[in-house]
């Protein structure tokens, strides 16, 4: 590698007889023991799983580039390296290695302004390199890494100082499967009931709450304005606008990090506006909370059958088929995340059905540079029986995403069913990670993934064939308007 005036040229380094070419492939990029993504050095070795793809070398063997202010770079893509492996390293390779595990795990700390500013060097290249939605990158990525960098100088939070810097880089990825955490981050504590945004007011939906009502509108948190409180959240969520809301609101909540055994809310009942207080509890319980609100199973009337595919277990779904294959129709609520195995859809089928294709990318060259190739997956539906034959809906919505996502694409191109709610999260491909300096884990969607028709998901979703959403009269009368209408759609003749 060479630095230099914009001037300086380079010369690539010729193969010579004996030599292997040894250069870089990444599948997606591997930097978790645990991904099924990997990045390997082709050339002594080769990829550990067998390939679907085919790898070429690199046309360049000298990458260029202007890095600003008169000065360009030139660094190797290609090394010509002796077939066999050295029996022994040079000095100056054990020396570097002796001191690197020299370096003590206290030089590493999350609350030191260097760590921080190596965090956001090391997340910002790994998401410009691999990331594979870059159109979806909010204008600005260059200007978002001087943003993060001055943060990371000038923030005096502690531990947890570069949590927010890093959040609101990764917000500008415009990804649902954007996370990030810290072995130091607090547990949160949430209210005991749930939440969803109508008509722009924060309404409670199911309370396991005594002072909180389904229907009441959330004023205040603890002194703040809770509408104020739920944008902030937002602003540092990744995503779609509607996956942004649903994740605001069902998990990173509005009730922040760190907080109190107990939440003073203002809220209005009718016309009446009350203050009450209320016990927050740990994520498990919201968690059961979110799950308990519907049922997993039941006939809704005669004939009509209800199935929470978030709840509804594969075993549990085969246990009720004959039920189902007699039906006159079927809900499935895919609203959430479901823990069904996709083989349900087999039995509404007559005919094989395939998925939508996952395309995770094979990558040569810095920036995303041509050519980037894909391995290119997809799931196989055989029909299966007995056949469910009744009128079918799905339900969806902004918390719908990923796997739901998946499934509901096959109902959508094959016809499977009516589809009500609002637009999924626009978040599809399974996510890669990797840990930053100072111990932050950082997760993003590591693969592409389009419609059926070829054309774009993310941030698009699964869009509903009859757009239906909560009302507060539905919400206060402990109605679900969306099943009901899913009701309505199965019964037409």
């Amino acid at each position: 590698m060479s630095i230099g005036a914009e001037t300086a040229g380079s010369q690539a380094v010729e193969w010579q007889p004996g030599t292997v070419e040894a250069y870089f492939v990444h599948r997606g990029v591997g930097l978790s023991s645990r991904s099924r993504y990997e990045s390997v050095r082709i050339g002594r070795e080769s990829f550990k799983r067998q390939r679907a793809f085919s790898i070429g070398t690199p046309d360049k063997r000298i990458l260029e580039k202007d890095i600003g202010m008169g000065i360009r770079c030139h660094i190797p893509l290609v090394l010509y390296l002796p077939a066999a492996p050295p029996g022994s390293f040079p000095p100056q390779f054990e020396a570097l290695q002796a001191a690197l595990s020299a370096i003590e795990p206290e030089q590493n700390r999350a609350d030191r302004a260097d760590t921080r500013l190596a965090a956001v060097i090391y997340a910002w290249n790994i998401l410009r390199h691999f990331y594979p939605y870059q159109d979806a990158m909010r204008a600005g990525w260059e200007a978002a890494l001087r943003e993060s960098l001055a943060a990371a100088i000038t923030t005096g939070a502690g531990t947890l100082g570069g949590m927010e810097i890093l959040a609101r880089l990764l917000e500008k990825l415009q990804d649902g499967h954007a996370g990030l955490n810290h072995p130091a981050n607090p547990d949160t504590l949430y209210p005991y009931f749930l939440t969803t945004l109508v008509e722009d007011k924060i309404v409670a939906t199911y309370s396991r709450a005594e002072e909180v009502k389904p229907g009441d509108v959330i004023l205040e948190v603890d002194g703040q304005d809770a509408r104020q409180q739920l944008d902030s959240a937002m602003a540092l969520i990744s995503g779609s606008p509607q996956w942004k809301r649903a994740k605001a609101l069902q998990w990173w909540s509005l009730w922040g990090k760190d907080s109190e055994p107990l939440c003073r809310l203002k809220i209005r009942r009718g016309k009446e506006e009350l203050a009450v207080q209320t016990k927050r509890l740990w994520y498990w319980a919201l968690k059961i909370l979110k799950e308990i609100c519907r049922e997993a199973f039941y006939e809704i009337e005669e004939g009509y059958y209800y199935c929470n595919l978030e709840r509804l277990s594969k075993e549990q779904f085969e246990g009720r088929l004959e039920e189902l294959a007699r039906a006159k129709g079927v809900v499935f609520d895919l609203r959430g995340y479901p823990k069904i195995h996709k083989q349900f859809l087999c039995h509404l089928i007559d005919e094989p059905a395939e998925s939508a294709y996952f395309k995770t990318p094979i990558v040569y060259y810095p920036d995303r540079e041509e050519p980037i190739t894909y391995e290119t997956t997809r799931w196989n539906l055989p029909p299966e029986k007995p056949r469910i034959k009744g009128k079918v809906a799905f339900l969806n919505d902004g918390s719908a995403m990923s796997y739901s996502e998946s499934l509901l694409a096959i109902v959508r191109h094959y016809g499977l069913g009516t589809i009500i709610g609002t637009p999924t999260a626009g978040a599809n491909g399974n996510g890669n990670g990797f840990r930053a300096p100072g111990g932050y884990s950082i997760s993003f969607t590591g693969m592409l993934v389009l419609q059926h028709d070829g054309s774009p998901h993310h941030l698009v979703g699964i869009k509903p064939d009859i757009y239906t959403e909560p009302t507060p009269e539905g919400i206060r009368q402990g109605r679900d308007e969306l099943l009901e209408k899913a009701v309505v759609v199965i019964k037409e003749e």
